[in-house]
């Protein structure tokens, strides 16, 4: 018996030392949210490409907008009589025109993987009056990356403001009131039909003549009541339009819903920016409302690079609230950071690529590989100096020797385990550790560094995380968070 147990002993020991440590992943340079000239972009595709791989990235997410368009109908016929104005996007491009351009210049270079994706701004609204001073644009610069549909279909069908198609509800018996044309129809009928005197002969036939003034009104209420037919067709309600005020964050709910049953990808971009302009007569106006992280759900992540790090991803902001909540069981879903190079038509792509940059832990360089890291939160960026390297962050629970990333989740018996190297840069760096929204230890450190650091808490039954701010006087470096899960 005693032979027995040794040899189970012997067996668990080897078995946990197989699952001893996390597992080694590559580290894939991704370059995230770059617009070509199919739509707000000034860079060809291939130009976009070119530079992405002279500038050592191993993948690149292309994000041309889906619908670059707004409009403004008359009640009550909006659907009629309207101004509209529109910029070159997908959907004038055509979503399986680009998604095939994208598919060919993937066979063209085998050294850089090239996801699709699309920049989106599912809504907008008016406010105030065309005839006044005060008539304003609101919320069109609120976007939201989509990234990894992979049918053109899915793009065609995205919900929009810009495309009502989309947010056709099912008919229901209140559709009845979109009939109100058809019932001025009849209205017409019976005008026209109206005679000057009311007498007829002995079979019951009509004899005096029709009226002229009540033909005219009658077809005059026709007209109007075929317009009406023409304008409310197909008589369902849209989910939301432009004309009604602010709907909170329910557009940006409906399109991350969509993304998530298309096994799409879905970042609030520039989430802290505001946009103020101008066009014509036209005021642009979308505010701040970064709290728009905290009433959305299941959405993937944000980018804290750029206009992302100052009040939602520095330590205690928007995102270790929503990284808590989700400890908590408040959330279903954890959320993920990343850099967004952000490029349209300003400034030089070439040195956005020099200081922005989100890092995939991937298990082989591949597109599915590339989009299950992001999923999965196995990354972290940078801002500053690309050269910043995080060659190691890991947490290894003490008594069981089992290790997880970032973006991963630890079971722990013992203590948290922190394992923090890298370097690539010279001089000081300062990394701080961060626990549950709160800064728990700093190391200010010269590279290359190695710290291991034992965090002498267990508390039974519940889940926590940590991650890590690196920076020098020139880069900031973030990485996503390994929750740790305390066994009772």
């Amino acid at each position: 018996m005693k032979i027995i147990n040794i040899i189970i002993l012997v067996l668990l020991a080897l078995f946990q030392g197989v699952f001893s440590v996390a597992a080694e992943y590559l580290q894939a340079p991704v370059a995230i949210h770059i617009s070509s000239t199919i739509s707000d972009g000034d860079l060809p595709l291939e130009e976009i490409v070119r530079l992405a791989r002279n500038n050592g990235f191993q993948a690149v997410v292309i994000t041309d907008r889906d619908y670059l368009q707004w409009e403004y109908g008359l009640w009550p016929l909006r659907n009629l009589i309207k101004t509209r104005q529109s910029m070159p996007s997908l959907a004038t491009y055509g979503a399986g025109k680009y998604l095939e351009r994208i598919a060919a210049l993937q066979q063209q270079y085998n050294d850089i993987i090239i996801i699709p994706g699309t920049e989106s701004a599912p809504f907008y609204y008016w406010e105030g009056s065309p005839y006044t001073q005060n008539f304003k644009l609101k919320n069109w610069h609120k976007h939201i990356l989509v990234i990894g549909l992979d049918k053109a279909a899915d793009y065609e069908n995205l919900p929009s403001v810009v495309n009502k198609k989309s947010l056709r509800q099912p008919w229901e018996t209140a559709d009845l009131k979109l009939l109100w044309p058809f019932l001025l129809l009849i209205l017409g009928v019976i005008c026209i039909r109206k005679r000057k005197y009311n007498y007829s002969d002995e079979q019951g036939h009509a004899l005096g003549p029709y009226s002229g003034f009540w033909r005219t009104l009658g077809l005059t209420i026709i007209f109007f009541s075929l317009l009406g037919i023409v304008n409310n067709y197909p008589y369902r309600r849209l989910a939301f339009d432009q004309y009604h005020g602010d709907k909170g964050t329910q557009p940006y709910q409906f399109l991350i819903d969509y993304a998530e049953r298309h096994g799409a990808l879905t970042y609030w971009a520039h989430p802290e920016a505001t946009n103020i302009s101008q066009r014509s007569d036209i005021s642009i106006e979308t505010g701040y409302d970064a709290d728009n992280l905290l009433r959305t759900q299941r959405y993937t992540g944000f980018a804290i690079f750029y206009d992302g790090f100052n009040k939602i991803g520095k330590i205690g902001g928007l995102w270790d609230t929503i990284l808590k909540e989700y400890c908590a069981g408040q959330r279903s879903t954890p959320i993920w950071s990343i850099a967004a190079v952000a490029y349209d038509q300003g400034g030089n792509l070439d040195s956005r690529l020099q200081s922005l940059e989100t890092v995939a832990l991937v298990s082989e360089l591949s597109q599915a590989a590339i989009l299950e890291a992001l999923k999965k939160g196995r990354l972290y960026v940078i801002e500053g100096d690309r050269k910043l390297r995080l060659q190691q962050f890991k947490i290894t629970d003490t008594k069981t020797q089992v290790a997880s990333v970032a973006g991963e989740q630890l079971r722990v018996q013992g203590y948290p385990q922190l394992e923090i190297s890298g370097g690539g840069v010279p001089g000081p760096v300062k990394i701080q550790l961060v626990r549950n929204g709160l800064k728990i230890k700093t190391f200010e450190v010269k590279t290359p560094f190695m710290i291991n650091y034992t965090d002498k808490i267990h508390e039974a039954g519940k889940k926590i995380y940590y991650r890590l701010e690196i920076s020098n006087e020139k880069t900031v470096l973030v990485t996503n968070p390994v929750f740790v899960d305390f066994s009772e």
